[in-house]
């Protein structure tokens, strides 16, 4: 192999690391109800060596890692913010089907008001963690593709 194929086939290996430190943090907190968020859980590492890298999720699991805060305060660190209306909030807490006997439209006036989305940090946090990590693993594959390199040259000779 090549030194750029070594160093694809070891951010493909970090990235797999990532996805499963991901899920393994959902597991953790306890945030998996359906499980589709924790399937969408995916890394494409098709940029080649120097490209982005690229997770993604379902939508709605922002929302979950940085939380939302409650209309007109500023509860979390996040860019996101409820709006007026909490009908909808009421409509997508009926569909869990969780909520026992609690009336559905009070606790998303409850959520969108008063307490907002906590962050769950299982995402981002995780990935920035993690970068670090690159850096080191691409040191180590360069390490091993110079010392093949001189292990084919002493045995030409």
């Amino acid at each position: 192999m090549d030194l750029t194929e070594i160093l694809i086939e070891a951010k493909k290996k970090w990235g797999k690391s990532v996805v499963e430190a991901i899920k393994k943090k959902i597991s953790e907190i306890n945030l998996i109800d359906s499980g589709e968020l924790e399937k969408s859980i995916t890394f494409d590492p098709s940029e080649g060596v120097d490209g982005d890298q690229i997770f993604s999720m379902k939508e709605y699991g922002k929302f979950q890692d940085l939380g939302v805060n409650p209309v007109g305060k500023n509860l979390y660190e996040t860019e996101f913010q409820f709006k007026g209306n909490f009908v909808g909030t009421a409509n997508a807490i009926k569909k869990w089907g969780k909520l026992g006997d609690k009336n559905p439209y009070a606790v998303a006036r409850k959520i969108q008001f008063i307490t907002g989305l906590k962050p769950k940090k299982f995402y981002r946090s995780i990935i920035e963690a993690q970068l670090e990590g690159l850096g080191q693993i691409y040191a180590d594959a360069y390490s091993q593709y110079l010392n093949d390199q001189i292990e084919k040259y002493n045995k030409k000779k």
